[in-house]
């Protein structure tokens, strides 16, 4: 029996036990020798349906490759630059005050502007509400909803103060759909519609794979194709659905390009597939080989991997070592060595039994991960539809089957 085929019967036990609804999974190493599919279970629970490569999930965060890969495009043909300032282009971002977390006071101006690779690898100073009692609380007396997820609009939704001055800090937040925002201001096009120009054709996939606005497209929502989400009962334990929980997703007005795609795994895919071979459909060599590479600035590193002691927020396995933000992503850097005694030779570097350097992942809150290690030459993405984030029993699957993608890969002689 092979690495997936195990990890095929772990699903399947899994799902019998209610861990999870269904899963959907894609796996693919450079030499082609690894094509992987596989898909179990349900995508609704209520009325059953079953899942499969081809149902639509709510990306939630697995958006934000998608949106860097857009801005990336930009900075290709010379429109934007990742280290100019963008907020002579993005008014609603330079209006934003900073929020001293000390005083809880608000000191305007900024100390300097926000640049491109800032919001791509959130150390822009801006924070999603849910995770800031200060935050939540601004929100919630300027909008007269305690609902710190409401919103239909990037104002809405996120249009308030940083919590720390841009460059200094690392906060999971909205950045990257600023940098939505940016690239319509930029191109005078909307997202999804230049989803559909320049990710969408250029990979031979519809409109009906992937979309920020599922609604507009006849029949996709109320039809099987689309997944509903399970939540965990806390008092139970099982798992049962939940229409409301993606409701403030289906109902936003306005491309989110950091939270709002929905897509089918099979199309997915195909985005983690040509960044992997270097196909150049999506972009050039030189610019993929950027984006697993840290980007973070020594303090907003350091903030990062602090934070990453308790990996609370982080959808995915995180196995120790040194990380970094890359262009699309949380990249692994390997682990610290150590001397035993101060003025002695470090001894060796402790290798990670899959992971390579540059190896970048991510995932999204419905417990969606994906993962992309050019240097093993393998990439593989897990998709499911279920709260609550990470976890126990979905965050051990993640954590199984990278191992399994990775064994596959070693089996057919590709990493």
């Amino acid at each position: 029996m092979t690495a997936l085929q195990e990890f095929e019967s772990t699903v399947e036990t899994a799902i019998k036990d209610n861990l999870i609804p269904g899963v959907t999974l894609f796996a693919k190493d450079r030499t082609g020798k690894l094509t992987y599919t596989f898909s179990s279970g349900f995508s609704s629970l209520s009325p059953p349906h079953p899942i499969t490569q081809d149902t639509v999930l709510t990306l939630a965060s697995g958006s934000k490759l998608l949106t860097t890969i857009c801005l990336l495009q930009l900075v290709e043909r010379g429109l934007l630059s990742l280290g100019g300032d963008v907020t002579t282009q993005l008014p609603l971002l330079a209006s934003l005050p900073v929020l001293s977390a000390e005083e809880g006071t608000l000191v305007p101006p900024r100390s300097g502007g926000v640049s491109l690779r800032q919001l791509l690898t959130h150390s822009s100073g801006l924070t999603y509400p849910f995770l800031s009692p200060q935050l939540s609380a601004i929100k919630a007396e300027k909008t007269g909803n305690p609902n710190p997820f409401f919103g239909s609009t990037l104002q809405e939704k996120y249009a308030y103060p940083l919590l720390s001055q841009p460059g200094t800090d690392f906060r999971m937040g909205p950045s990257v759909d600023f940098a939505g925002a940016l690239l319509e201001a930029v191109t005078g096009v909307d997202l999804d519609t230049y989803f559909q120009q320049h990710i969408l054709q250029p990979l031979g996939l519809c409109r009906e794979e992937m979309t920020f606005f599922p609604l507009r497209i006849a029949g996709l929502v109320q039809g099987d194709k689309f997944a509903r989400v399970a939540v965990r009962n806390p008092q139970t334990g099982e798992l049962e659905q939940d229409d409301t929980t993606g409701k403030a997703y289906k109902t936003t007005t306005q491309a989110l390009g950091g939270e709002g795609v929905y897509a089918s795994l099979a199309a997915y895919g195909r985005v983690l597939g040509s960044l992997l071979v270097d196909d150049g459909r999506l972009l050039k060599k030189k610019t993929v080989e950027s984006m697993f590479k840290g980007h973070l600035g020594r303090e907003a590193k350091e903030s990062l991997n602090q934070q990453l002691e308790t990996p609370g927020w982080v959808v995915g396995p995180v196995p120790g070592g040194v990380y970094d933000w890359g262009l699309g992503g949380l990249v692994f850097e390997g682990y610290e060595v150590e001397g035993d005694v101060e003025g002695e030779e470090k001894g060796e570097e402790k290798e990670d039994k899959n992971r390579r350097k540059g190896m970048m992942y991510w995932g999204g809150m419905f417990n969606m991960t994906w993962f992309i290690d050019r240097e093993a030459g393998v990439c593989g993405a897990f998709g499911t539809q279920m709260l609550p984030v990470r976890d126990e029993g979905v965050s051990k699957l993640h954590e199984m089957f990278e191992d399994a993608v990775y064994k596959a890969a070693r089996e057919v002689g590709g990493s």
